[in-house]
């Protein structure tokens, strides 16, 4: 470590990149800043329908719509030629929003168009409002493969101004049901507003598990009105108007010096982990990385440049992690502070530097195509089985390099113990990588109404793999090390290193905006520490009332 922290290339290659990175999060964060107009809209198919099923009319409907928030109208061309429809939406005072081509639409000014099927990459939109509809799968947005391929540059030449809109699916408008009434679905609404940063809102009927419609006009009156509270409570403005989203053409120089961070980041776990790595390899590392870091941000598409940099960001910062609970597991130094207070040193310094890793690839993500969702972080589960991988190989490695004395073994270092350990550590992270980005493994009911639970007491959810799951096994794995208990250690120290991995992955979610990111960090931690403590107060009385029995002899662990 000291060949790299008295190194000054090191710092300087690191200073260049954080000056760099620092400077694309700030505009980064000046954009979602100045993003806080939200509205929702309502298709006239879904109102005649509505209509119908309750037996009131259409203006009854558009009257008490308009009155919660609905203040816009999608209409199709045909339905768009019918004067009656239009004469009913100037009573009404809604706005207009085109479905289809605009050349198939009267002379009418419309807020937006949604393309639907529909190229317009080819024509000028004059600084028309474009709906860029998020996909059912939360992987994208919806467009005509030629409008896709060109992504946020092609909207920028023509004029059109993009707004991020979501769908209310036919899977989140049954999630009515008359005990919750329709608290789910609010609760949806309100994540795809702060949490993906939607701006238009496509309102459907609501349906219950049978598919039935929710006829009653209060039940969307009484979604509304609670969504418009809590978002005002969140400094939005709902109802009139939306923001659109363009943050100007990417800078290929501070993405190339923002990399830099990478480079000198690389070159530090190599020092950690390879001892005989002398100072001028070292140095010879950093400039290599620096020439590399150059060569590739200038030979590579500027898209491929981004997503390599931040995968190799998002992999990087939690392998430091998972280098440094290697190295504290090696026992070869006496603890001089007790875990009550080792923990919270350690918990701080790796959130510390995990959040500082999730600014950095949310700054190489800062560009128009990630925030506006033409492309999204693709490597999430590389970026996190990578580090839980090097931590397995660093722990097998410290057990054969630096042996315990057999008698160090303890009562609670038995084998059994291990091996359910063990089991129990695996079953967790598989379930993890199952359940990361677009997970095989759906949330349950049970879960999702939790989670809802936790949004409305907290400012933010905080994510449960971090304050249930990494920060109470960092209190066991420092627990289990100042009993030099290695072996029991191990399973402890591949859950712990999911912290790190889960508070950068948070800030790989582009959409997000950063203070939500950072916060929903924090009160992770907040809630990790306080669960921490409680493993630690439980262990040590198990460990008295083990030590208090005199029919179990000792287990030797190694």
């Amino acid at each position: 470590m000291d060949r790299i922290k008295q190194n000054p290339i090191f710092w300087v290659i690191l200073t260049i990149g954080v000056l760099c990175a620092g400077i694309l999060l700030a505009q980064r964060i000046a954009v979602e800043q100045g993003d806080r107009h939200v509205a929702a809209g309502i298709a006239w198919s879904d109102v005649t329908l509505l209509a119908e099923e309750s037996g009131e009319g259409a203006d009854a409907w558009l009257e008490r719509l308009s009155g919660a928030g609905v203040r816009y109208l999608i209409l199709t061309a045909e339905e768009a030629g019918e004067e009656s429809t239009m004469a009913l939406c100037a009573e009404m005072e809604m706005e207009l929003v085109w479905l289809g081509d605009p050349e198939d639409f009267p002379e009418v000014p419309a807020a937006m168009v949604i393309p639907g099927e529909t190229d317009l990459s080819g024509r000028d939109g004059g600084e028309q409002s474009l709906a860029l509809v998020e996909n059912e799968t939360r992987t994208g947005v919806v467009l005509p493969e030629k409008m896709l391929s060109g992504g946020a540059a092609s909207l920028r030449e023509t004029g059109w101004q993009p707004v991020k809109t979501l769908v209310l699916y036919d899977d989140y408008r049954s999630r009515w049901t008359e005990e919750e009434r329709g608290s789910e679905i609010e609760a949806l609404l309100f994540r795809a507003v702060t949490d993906r940063s939607q701006r238009f809102l496509w309102l459907r009927p609501f349906t219950d598990e049978t598919g039935t419609v929710i006829s009653d006009s209060s039940a969307y009156v009484e979604v509304l009105q609670t969504l418009e509270r809590r978002l005002e409570e969140r400094g939005y403005q709902f109802g009139e108007g939306f923001s659109s989203r363009l943050t100007g053409e990417p800078s290929r120089w501070l993405l190339g010096g923002a990399a830099l961070c990478i480079a000198a980041l690389a070159v530090l776990l190599a020092a950690m982990i390879f001892e005989r790595l002398s100072r001028r390899g070292c140095t010879w590392l950093l400039l290599a990385g620096t020439a590399g870091c150059a060569l590739l941000c200038l030979a590579l598409p500027l898209s491929l440049f981004q997503k390599l940099a931040a995968l190799g960001a998002a992999v990087v910062v939690p392998c430091l992690s998972a280098a440094a609970l290697a190295w504290q597991s090696r026992g070869t130094e006496q603890h001089s502070l007790p875990s009550a207070i080792e923990y919270p040193l350690w918990m701080l310094g790796i959130t510390a530097g995990s959040i500082a890793g999730g600014f950095l690839v949310g700054a190489l993500l800062a560009t128009e195509d990630y925030l506006l969702e033409f492309s999204i972080f693709s490597g999430v589960k590389v970026a996190e089985l990578t580090p839980m991988v090097l931590m397995a190989v660093l722990l097998v490695w410290t057990v054969r390099r630096f042996p315990l004395p057999k008698s160090t073994g303890g009562r609670l270092g038995g084998r059994l113990v291990l091996a359910i350990g063990v089991v129990i550590v695996v079953l967790i992270l598989a379930l993890l990588l199952l359940r990361s980005g677009d997970g095989l493994v759906a949330v349950p009911d049970w879960e999702r109404e939790i989670r809802d639970r936790l949004e409305r007491l907290l400012y933010v959810r905080p994510r449960t793999k971090e304050f249930a799951g990494a920060w109470p096994a960092l209190a066991a794995f420092l627990w289990a090390g100042q009993r030099r208990l290695r072996l029991l250690q191990m399973p402890f120290a591949l859950l712990a290193v999911v912290g790190s991995v889960s508070v950068v992955n948070t800030f790989c979610h582009i959409y997000t905006p950063v203070e939500l990111s950072l916060t929903r960090v924090l009160l992770g931690f907040a809630v990790g520490l306080v669960l921490g403590y409680v493993t630690l107060l439980v262990l040590t009385l198990a460990d008295r009332l083990i030590s208090r029995n005199p029919e179990l002899p000792p287990e030797k662990t190694e």
